[in-house]
């Protein structure tokens, strides 16, 4: 059932996503398996932001967190911050949702876990996008660029040159910009 929460996550619709981890929790709580229940327990978060559940989703991820906290889970933590920052996002929190991503990059640094600092970061660069703070923004950006070097593959290597290539656009810079989208898609 999880797994076809997660897929149905990606693939739609999230109604039937939603079916599948409502499901996948009340068996794993039924299997006394607490730490894939707040695994899947952030993706209901995922999901209800996703249907507009902004209710739903803010206790479903709170869950999350807490649980992965008192089993000392911390692996999943990051991942379920930044949905924290996206709710508080929906709600037009700014303030929070900055809070939120700070404390995502950091535990995910803590951690020592590229990929899921990757994410982090990520979420942290659309939020200051969105709150006009470019500088910050770039810093961001950079330092998920090389964490994708030092990854390696091209699995984030679209939304980061499309990132890049937005900000060659806004600084005067649109013969880089189009290269720049045009290397993201190979």
């Amino acid at each position: 059932r999880h797994g076809l929460t997660e897929t149905l996550c990606v693939l739609g619709p999230p109604e039937d996503a939603l079916k599948q981890g409502l499901r996948a929790r009340a068996l794993w709580r039924s299997l006394g398996q607490r730490p894939m229940e707040h695994h899947n327990g952030q993706m209901l978060g995922y999901l209800y932001l996703l249907l507009g559940r902004l209710g739903e989703a803010e206790t479903a991820i709170e869950e999350a967190v807490r649980g992965q906290r008192e089993l000392g889970q911390r692996r999943d933590e990051p991942l379920a911050l930044a949905g924290r920052t996206m709710a508080a996002l929906s709600r037009g929190d700014l303030g929070a949702a900055l809070s939120r991503a700070n404390e995502g990059v950091e535990t995910a640094r803590e951690l020592d876990v590229l990929r899921t600092e990757l994410i982090a970061l990520l979420f942290r660069m659309l939020l200051h996008s969105e709150l006009a703070a470019r500088s910050l923004a770039e810093l961001d950006l950079s330092a998920a660029e090389s964490l994708c070097d030092r990854i390696g593959g091209r699995f984030f290597n679209p939304p980061l040159g499309s990132a890049r290539g937005w900000i060659e656009l806004e600084t005067g810079h649109p013969s880089r910009a189009l290269r720049i989208f045009a290397d993201s898609r190979r």
